[in-house]
């Protein structure tokens, strides 16, 4: 049942995606979403990628409240207890981690203080250190990263990977989202962070 109600909510989820980039979105669509996620985690609520998937979607809707002038704030902080309540069951969960550490830069988007502000992409940056820290590089062998790469960056997941993953975690800038860019790739792990 809860895996139906899954199905159900991802089609409702997208449909409200493709709305919103296509300018055509209403406040119901993402609410009728985020209703089935909540549905769908009531029928399971240990599956925690329900809260992942429920939280991603109130990352879009976040960003489509703000290209629309309204105010994210209420999306976005849902979506941080929902990432919250899920890291509490996997604290290691590095997708989880990075999209709790997007939301936080898209809070420190919204009116807030700047000491607020500051502290929240200090957070972001912290939480996209543990979840590359949780995803240590796997051994060699077939279809595993070759040492080589692993050498260049020292990590698989370093330089233009974690910034690729990092930006589907946060949304694409063009669509309002906030971006995390380190100055140098090689230093992303524990580089200088900005927000452009």
């Amino acid at each position: 049942m809860a895996n139906a109600l899954r199905y159900q909510a991802e089609a409702l989820a997208l449909r409200a995606r493709w709305l919103a980039r296509e300018r055509r979105a209403r406040g119901e669509d993402f609410e009728a979403a985020a209703s089935a996620f909540q549905r769908a985690t009531e029928a399971d609520p240990e599956w925690q990628e329900f809260r992942l998937f429920a939280a991603l979607l109130d990352r879009d809707w976040g960003s489509w409240l703000a290209r629309s002038g309204v105010d994210p704030t209420p999306a976005l902080r849902q979506g941080l207890k929902l990432l919250e309540e899920a890291l509490a069951a996997r604290p290691q969960w590095a997708h989880a981690r990075a999209a709790h550490a997007g939301l936080l830069l898209m809070l420190a988007e919204t009116p807030a203080s700047p000491q607020q502000q500051r502290d929240w992409r200090r957070e972001a940056r912290e939480e996209l250190t543990q979840a590359l820290a949780s995803n240590p590089p796997p051994r060699q062998g077939v279809g595993q990263v070759p040492e080589s790469a692993v050498a260049r960056g020292g990590h698989p997941l370093t330089a233009r990977a974690a910034r690729t993953h990092f930006l589907l975690a946060v949304g694409s800038s063009g669509e309002g989202g906030s971006v995390l860019t380190s100055t140098s790739p090689e230093t992303v792990p524990g580089g200088s962070w900005e927000t452009p």
